[in-house]
């Protein structure tokens, strides 16, 4: 997480370069960054970082399917960004949409 940055550092880092880092500077870069993704999601670039940041791997989760609610632990993100979850019984369900709910244990 050494490539996480606040924008006092910067600020800090880029020191009397010309440009004044504003909020809306640091957006229209963040932007920047993300268009790509936005506009080309299948080619699996983002994939490996989704995973690397995810607080949801390995940890209990609580779905709702159907008007009834499930518990699982989330095992893996595929290669379309599904997350992938264990239920007690063994068996796993993709979730492609919606809302998890985390447990704690």
């Amino acid at each position: 997480m050494d490539d996480i940055l606040t924008v006092q550092s910067l600020r800090a880092a880029l020191g009397p370069c010309g440009k004044a880092l504003t909020l809306r500077v640091l957006i229209a870069a963040a932007v920047r960054e993300l268009l790509p993704l936005l506009l080309h999601p299948r080619d699996g670039s983002w994939l490996a970082d989704y995973r690397a940041y995810s607080c949801v791997l390995g940890r209990t989760v609580r779905w709702c399917r159907q008007g009834e609610w499930r518990e699982g632990v989330a095992e893996s993100i595929d290669g379309a960004g599904g997350l992938t979850v264990r239920s007690p019984d063994g068996s796993a369900t993709v979730l492609r949409t919606g809302e998890i709910s985390l447990r704690t244990v």
